[in-house]
């Protein structure tokens, strides 16, 4: 099974709220990875993109899409489910060694760095690209 069936049986299994992709390493419970409407949404259609064999072009924009709404939604439960979220829970498993410690804060700073970069490209391109006033006076 490649990586894009993975995605597929995921979502396919997945409620509109969680994202089951992520065993659970004492147990093999599903790890639920909660998102919005707006980023399943996104999602479904990147993965439906993958699929129908869109072109690079196509891709990107559902790739940006797929980012916009991360960085600009979140659940109206998100302060409950802090690890849940998809960037805590990026940020957190990123972070993670092998052997289940935590690197230093000096390691995972420039992890956090490019996160915040990503987030700022995706909204000013969001700006660039979505049709609207040409000047603040408009």
């Amino acid at each position: 099974m490649d990586d894009v069936d993975k995605v597929d049986e995921v979502i396919e299994d997945g409620d509109s709220s969680s994202w089951d992709g992520v065993e659970s390493a004492d147990d093999n419970a599903p790890y639920h990875i909660l998102l919005t409407t707006q980023q399943k949404e996104a999602l479904v259609a990147l993965n439906d993109a993958l699929h129908d064999g869109e072109t690079m072009e196509s891709l990107l924009e559902r790739f940006h899409a797929v980012s916009m709404a991360i960085f600009t939604s979140q659940r109206a439960d998100s302060e409950r489910h802090r690890f849940h979220l998809p960037l805590e829970f990026f940020t957190i498993a990123f972070n993670i060694r092998k052997d289940g410690s935590i690197r230093k804060p000096a390691s995972i700073a420039p992890n956090v760095t490019v996160q915040q970069y990503w987030a700022q490209f995706t909204i000013l391109h969001n700006a660039v690209v979505t049709p609207g006033p040409t000047s603040v006076s408009e």
